[in-house]
This record gives structure tokens, C-alpha cells and sequence, in this order.
């Protein structure tokens, strides 16, 4: 184990204690989950998830993490600064959002300073060793995760267009929905959900696969041979902020369509 040592100050002497607090090895890679999980994204990408393997402290600085291009320069003003960053409850999961005025078209920030990412080129999210966590010890190492762009993401979502795998009533296999392209995973985990045709929801278990590009449903009981709903919130999001029916980069007076946002089967004999 690491060792972490303190000083103390008394009666205006300092001096040095070995009051030693244990700390873990350094973090590695394959310890921390980044979302979107892809290998690419798309140049008006919104947000980044960082999922850290203990509780972490309360402080960020801007040194503590950085989007660089692949010779390592840094991009500047890239997040979105916040008061207080978004950390889940447990302080193991930080947000952080690309800022929207230079994602979105036509806004002052884009135009003079551009999007952050920039299609064809290979950038990385570091974070950096210094980063500490709430008992105060340093993560001990210096993690990089790596992506390349693609061309924006610029159409609403179009539930209608998605591939359904129906399962076989009488047993508890997955449902799967292919939505076409990578989608924000906490908005795949929390805003599609499975109902009865008389409006009950059915209990199961969300898994994420294909890089967040395809939903999977395992029912906690047997599939009735009756017809289920397919719920989709209106506040589902891909990677770019899209929405069913309204894409995130629109004018404010643009018309909105109001897309399906209800899809039907029922499990095959």
C-alpha cells in the first residue's frame, strides 16, 4: 500500500507527523468506464460520463482534466464552466458537458472559436494523476482515453425507424432495440420503458450494447403473447443532443414535428 503522510501545526510550531492513512495503488485504465463508450464520435458531441472506482473529492481544477489533441495540445475552453461540478450521489460519476455555444451554429461562441472537435482528427480525454479522491489520496496515475471524429450529428431522432428483435412469449428473452446510432447511455437507461397495452409497466432489467446504439430489455417474467407498448420519453438523446423530432441544433422558432414516440409488438408463438 501507498503511503499518505500529513503534516500537523500546534501552538504555532509546525512539525511533521506520521499519522499515516493507507492509500489504494494507482487507478488504471480498465478500472474507469468513459462514456460514449465509441471508438468515434461525432463532432457536436454534448457530454462526456467518467465513471471513477471509488468516491472522489469535492474539488476540480482545470489541470485535473483536459481534452488534447492528438500532439498533445491542449483545447481551451472546451467544457462548459460550472459553480459546482455533476458528480451522481455517490461522487463516482462526473458529467461533463462540451459547451453548447460552441457545439450549436450560429451562436457567437461557435463563431468565433469553433467547435472543440474537429472531424478526421483524434483527440483524447486525460485525467490527471493529481485527481483526489474523498479520503484525499491522489489517483497515482495519469489515464488517457483516446477517440477519433466523425462529421456531425445533425437529424432528430426517429423512433420509427428502429430495428425491433421480438422476443418469444412463454420466456424471458431480450427484447432489442437497434436505434441506428450511439445514443446517450444514461437517456438509453432511463427513458425508454416497456408497458402493457392497458398502460402497466413491465419489471426487468436495461442493458447497453453496440456502443450504446442498441437497447436490450430482459423481462423479470415470461413474455404474454398479447401486445406490449415501446414508451420513448420525449427527452431521449443521442450523442449530439437530438430528441425525437427535433434535432438540438435548430432555431429557436423552427417548427418542431411531433414524432412517434410509441412503438407496438407483441412476442411471437
Amino acid at each position: 500500500m501507498v503511503r499518505k503522510w500529513s503534516s500537523l501545526a500546534a501552538l504555532g510550531s509546525v512539525f511533521s507527523a506520521s499519522a499515516i492513512a493507507d492509500c489504494p495503488p494507482p487507478v488504471s485504465v480498465s478500472e474507469m468506464d468513459v462514456y460514449p463508450s465509441a471508438e468515434s464520435v461525432p463532432a457536436n458531441l454534448l457530454r462526456f460520463y467518467l465513471y471513477f472506482p471509488r468516491s472522489m473529492g469535492r474539488e476540480i481544477s482545470a489541470s485535473d482534466i483536459r481534452l488534447v489533441k492528438s500532439d498533445g495540445s491542449e483545447i481551451s475552453q472546451a467544457f462548459l464552466p460550472m459553480r459546482y461540478e455533476l458528480w451522481s450521489s455517490d461522487r463516482r460519476r462526473l458529467t461533463l458537458i462540451l459547451d453548447p455555444g460552441r457545439v450549436k451554429t450560429g451562436l457567437s461562441s461557435h463563431d468565433m472559436r469553433g467547435r472543440a472537435l474537429v472531424v478526421g482528427e483524434n483527440f483524447a480525454l486525460q485525467v490527471s494523476r493529481t485527481l483526489k479522491d474523498s479520503d484525499g489520496c491522489d489517483l497515482g496515475a495519469d489515464l488517457s482515453f483516446g477517440f477519433s471524429v466523425l462529421p456531425a450529428s445533425l437529424k432528430p431522432l426517429l423512433p420509427q425507424t428502429w430495428s425491433i428483435e421480438v422476443p418469444a412469449s412463454g420466456t424471458r428473452a431480450a427484447l432489442k432495440l437497434d436505434l441506428g446510432h450511439p445514443h446517450d447511455h444514461l437517456s438509453m437507461a432511463y427513458r425508454i420503458r416497456i408497458q402493457t397495452e392497458d398502460g402497466q409497466p413491465i419489471a426487468g432489467e436495461v442493458k447497453l450494447a453496440e456502443e450504446e446504439s442498441v437497447w436490450v430489455f430482459v423481462p423479470r417474467d415470461n413474455w404474454s403473447p398479447v401486445e406490449h407498448k415501446i414508451i420513448i420519453d420525449e427527452r431521449l438523446e443521442d450523442l449530439a443532443g437530438n430528441r425525437p423530432g427535433v434535432p438540438f441544433d435548430r432555431k429557436i422558432d423552427a417548427p418542431q414535428k411531433n414524432e412517434v414516440r410509441e412503438l407496438t409488438f407483441v412476442p411471437r408463438y
